[in-house]
């Protein structure tokens, strides 16, 4: 009985029908595979274009970047986000300033002059480097001018402690006073105090755009107030009850640092606006007045972008969206 059984297996295993795929099928069957592979290879590269496209599009459009703009992105193409927040942390340099930092500065001042003022005030920010927290501001409501001046304390002969500053000395300054003029920093303009920020080393730049201010378009002097930058900053953190927390002393020095190196112009959608050709003409947002009309010079002014600038300003209101 042992014997027949093996017999019966063993004749059995010799009469299965064996399957052997033939090699045409095999073929096919790994054309298929190939084909599919290299479908989804093209679409996925398809899709990356698509983007690198989209998200150089938004970089490369003009003008400042506003909460519309953000909801429109996470709305239509959230991974344009996503890209800006890569670029802006892989970014090979040296700038140690985020988004969160900047958000958070916006906020505490804004916070800090609604309180003070309510809606009567007017922030004004010259030149490149406080331009990244006046834009947060900006969109979050706050009556901002950008005063498109740069260089201003190079010059010897235009001390802020003399009797009367002669606007002969600082070529472009009467066409500079008239654009801040037409922004409504004039008199006693709807009864708004004007505030001055900057990023101050000695101070001249922002004693002497005051003076200007105060004597030829007629600001009353309690219709204006002038604010280095940091100080105010470092005053609100430490010494305001309500904003204490905000911002840790860590941060702020961040913030100070990459505003005197200038590292944070790398950022800012506000550029040098030169008042002599031989200032500043080396930067790589500098714009040249020469050759330009009045009109032109400050429509450059106003719809000047820089891609990194635009990527980083999306990230700083999305921090305040939070």
């Amino acid at each position: 009985m042992k014997i027949q059984t093996l017999a019966y297996n063993f004749n059995y295993n010799l009469n299965r029908k064996k399957v052997i795929p033939s090699f045409k099928n095999i073929q096919s069957s790994s054309f298929a595979i190939r084909n599919e592979n290299c479908a989804q290879r093209q679409l996925i590269e398809l899709q990356r274009k698509k983007l690198a496209e989209e998200y150089e599009q938004f970089c490369q459009d003009t003008g400042k970047v506003s909460f519309k703009e953000l909801q429109s992105i996470k709305a239509k193409n959230p991974t344009i986000l996503y890209v800006a927040k890569k670029e802006i942390e892989n970014h090979p340099h040296d700038m140690e300033t985020t988004p969160n930092i900047i958000a958070k500065t916006a906020i505490m001042l804004k916070s800090y002059f609604d309180k003070k003022y309510g809606e009567n005030y007017r922030l004004i920010s010259i030149g490149t480097s406080p331009a990244c927290i006046a834009e947060a501001m900006d969109a979050l409501g706050a009556e901002v001018v950008y005063a498109p001046l740069s260089g201003i304390n190079h010059y010897e002969n235009c001390s802020p402690n003399s009797d009367k500053l002669n606007i002969k000395n600082y070529p472009n300054i009467q066409s500079i006073l008239k654009y801040l003029k037409s922004k409504g920093v004039y008199k006693e303009s709807k009864g708004k105090v004007n505030i001055l920020i900057d990023y101050c080393n000695s101070g001249k730049s922002l004693r002497t755009m005051g003076e200007l201010i105060k004597q030829y378009n007629k600001v009353p002097k309690d219709f204006l107030q002038e604010h280095s930058i940091i100080t105010l900053i470092k005053w609100i953190a430490f010494q305001e009850k309500e904003m204490q927390g905000m911002l840790d002393i860590k941060e702020i020095a961040k913030l100070e640092a990459d505003m005197k190196f200038q590292r944070i112009g790398e950022v800012c959608n506000v550029p040098h606006f030169n008042i002599c050709e031989d200032i500043n003409r080396f930067a790589s947002d500098y714009i040249s007045t020469q050759g330009k009309t009045q009109y032109q010079l400050f429509q450059t002014f106003e719809t000047y972008s820089r891609p990194r600038a635009r990527a980083f300003a999306l990230c700083v209101l999305d921090e305040i969206n939070k």
